[in-house]
């Protein structure tokens, strides 16, 4: 059996390549979902990782680059998941 090596790019990740399945935020029409400003953009978000077959390699490129925003269906700041909600910034402005 050979083990999937964890992408060291965002391409990498997206390439669709190595027979893997391309995740759903490729082409999603909006790329800002998955960088919301409040927490239903937050559940909208990971709504559509729940579908995706890339779920768990996401989540483990995103934590080691240290990425911000939903990735793998978990919402991280600098690679840590986030586990209190945001406070809606969109009501800030």
């Amino acid at each position: 059996m050979k083990l999937k090596q964890i992408p060291t790019t965002y391409g990498d990740l997206v390439s669709g390549e190595d027979s893997q399945p391309a995740p759903l935020c490729r082409d999603a029409a909006n790329p800002d979902l998955w960088f919301p400003r409040n927490n239903e953009a937050i559940a909208i978000a990971k709504q559509v990782c729940a579908q995706c077959p890339l779920t768990s390699r996401c989540l483990q490129f995103a934590q080691q680059s240290r990425e911000t925003g939903v990735w793998g269906g978990q919402l991280l700041e600098h690679g840590k998941v986030r586990i209190r909600p945001l406070r809606d910034l969109a009501a800030e402005l």
